[in-house]
């Protein structure tokens, strides 16, 4: 969604489709997968964070919830509970961006999709080759390491974050997703469901790791103020996109955030699977979440939608990031 107040372009865009954005920490239940899937990781590792950072040669990799003390003693669980960056940038420099890159594109990243509207994005899963072609630079770890928690190059379209959130809801089918028109009184019919595109395998046992851990994403993490009296179980992951721009003297200026969450619900019997980009919203739990929350209870409760949808205020001093 568009922050309100903000001025349209003359052509409009439709930014489910062709929006471009780094998907940030909703990237990491997918890469704690590929890690579970590829072997890099047990669901019992641990990953030590008493510094709040990882140093790669000259460069900090700081993590984004900014505490010296670190989210202490993390396993793939609490990584994503916690949204615990240096978790992931350790785990990417591991698996490399081949891996990454490899097991992503099975959940429809850097695809585009073969929906018949010419405004469809593929967005942006880097690799050094493309790199190479685009900037003719090498790929350095670091690229590998801002991959890892879906920033960098990365970009994906809104469209492509919820289909594979409903890969995960669904145990591994891509959809081929279609335009269903309806109106306010009636249902989309089963008839109009989307033809499959691909199928990827997936281990049982690592799908219940990821689920279980998104499940208590929305019941003990950042995005819990939203879902903590829902009476239905949610599966998710916020995030957010950094941003800035450059001052006229050369500095950069900070800019708030862009706010992410991807979902389904409810968790034990998923009807729906969303992705919710709100512009300038902040961090994933601040407007994205309670955004995603109407939609659920729309869907699941048939309860009208008040706009605009409040936004919850930072978060201080907690463990929780995005």
């Amino acid at each position: 969604t568009n922050k309100p107040g903000t001025k349209s372009s003359k052509k409009a865009i439709n930014l489910a489709l062709a929006g471009n954005y780094n998907p940030g920490a909703t990237i990491k239940p997918f890469l704690a997968l590929a890690a579970l899937e590829m072997g890099f990781r047990t669901a019992e590792d641990e990953f030590s964070d008493n510094k709040g950072f990882v140093q790669y040669g000259e460069y900090w990799y700081v993590d984004g919830y900014k505490s010296s003390h670190g989210h202490g003693r993390v396993n793939l669980h609490r990584s994503i509970v916690q949204s615990c960056d240096t978790y992931y940038y350790a785990l990417a420099e591991e698996m490399g961006i081949d891996a990454i890159h490899g097991f992503l594109t099975h959940f429809g990243f850097g695809k585009k999709s073969d929906m018949a509207c010419e405004s469809v994005s593929a967005g942006i899963l880097a690799t050094p080759a493309w790199k190479d072609a685009r900037f003719k630079q090498q790929w350095f770890t670091g690229d590998t390491i801002a991959t890892g928690i879906g920033q960098g190059y990365f970009l994906a379209t809104p469209l492509q974050m919820a289909s594979a959130v409903a890969m995960l809801a669904n145990g591994g089918t891509l959809y081929q997703p279609s335009l269903a028109r309806t109106d306010k009184d009636a249902k989309v019919s089963a008839d109009s469901v989307s033809d499959v595109a691909a199928k990827f395998p997936l281990t049982a046992a690592n799908l219940a790791t990821i689920r279980n851990a998104m499940i208590a994403a929305t019941r003990q993490g950042a995005g819990s103020r939203s879902f903590a009296d829902a009476t239905y179980l949610v599966a998710g992951k916020t995030g957010s996109m950094p941003r800035s721009a450059m001052r006229k003297d050369g500095s950069f200026e900070s800019l708030k955030d862009h706010s992410l969450f991807i979902g389904y619900a409810p968790a034990n019997q998923p009807t729906i699977a969303l992705a919710v980009v709100v512009e300038e919203g902040g961090f994933g739990y601040q407007s994205a979440a309670p955004v995603a929350r109407a939609v659920f209870d729309y869907v699941l409760r048939n309860e009208e939608i008040l706009a605009p949808v409040p936004e919850f205020p930072v978060l201080e001093d907690s463990r929780v990031s995005d």
